[in-house]
């Protein structure tokens, strides 16, 4: 879904003087018994006034974890509870430069950089709000800041019970993709460890195997094709498309291996 906010510069308007007019097409398509307000009325920056952890005062263990805006739930550990971020949980945190969204729900204590800590309005679930959030496209301008982006956004708000019915049903959708990503790492575990089964790991070698150089057993084949300009591969008729991309043949006569390689 494409994200649609507020011009810069222009004034952040209020629930009260916000109508269905002033939103952009994309907003007005929720149903009309959900409330849409802008995204500073949904969510408050608790950042400010919390300790923040620099890198190299993350431990490996501890009771308390260390949020950052890293791809992993957690950067690190510390000990020291007077770190602890003063927020309500759950709450969500946002990535200033990565734009990676986080739900915590156990106390916390926050990375150095670029990570804005955000409370939820009462009538908002957390849960929701976190998947709806992982939803937006923001302008991507690499490693500048992105909040300011994000609070021009507008955030839907259906009834309370609406909200955990559809967060109810992302989270099992979310399962499902974490288990099939599991899946597939432990399929490309299992296909390694079969490969090096039957023939050893190839830096070591420990069958034996005759070791060649690649170019004594290829040849290329690709002065053989027949060029022909851009302009005339529409008019070519038949049955086999004419490729955007070169086709290299290497290999003996009997037995050919083919590549395509971009032009």
């Amino acid at each position: 879904m494409p994200t649609y906010y507020l011009a810069v510069g222009s004034a952040h308007p209020t629930a009260t003087n916000l109508n269905e007019k002033m939103l952009p097409t994309e907003y007005q398509r929720f149903p009309k018994s959900w409330q849409c307000v802008p995204f500073l009325e949904a969510f408050k920056d608790k950042t400010g006034g919390n300790a923040k952890i620099q890198t190299g005062d993350y431990l490996t263990e501890g009771d308390i974890p260390i949020v950052d805006q890293g791809q992993g739930l957690y950067g690190g550990f510390t000990t020291n509870k007077e770190n602890i971020c003063n927020v309500s949980l759950p709450c969500i945190l946002f990535g200033d430069h990565t734009k990676i969204f986080k739900i915590i729900y156990e106390p916390f204590a926050l990375g150095a950089d670029g990570v804005k800590v955000l409370q939820h309005r009462d009538d908002i679930d957390p849960k929701f709000a976190y998947h709806y959030l992982t939803t937006l496209k923001l302008p991507d301008v690499g490693y500048s800041r992105h909040f300011r982006f994000l609070k021009r956004t507008f955030f839907p708000i259906p009834p309370i019970g609406e909200q955990r019915r559809i967060a109810a049903i992302l989270d099992q959708a979310d399962a499902i993709r974490r288990k099939r990503q599991e899946a597939i790492r432990l399929t490309e575990e299992l296909l390694r460890a079969t490969f090096l089964d039957m023939f050893g790991d190839p830096v070591t070698n420990p069958k034996g195997w005759d070791v060649k150089n690649f170019g004594s057993l290829i040849m290329s084949k690709n002065s053989s094709r027949i060029p022909l300009k851009q302009s005339d591969r529409a008019k070519r008729q038949g049955i086999y498309p004419y490729s955007k991309y070169r086709t290299k043949v290497v290999g003996s006569e009997k037995s050919q291996h083919h590549w395509m390689e971009k032009d």
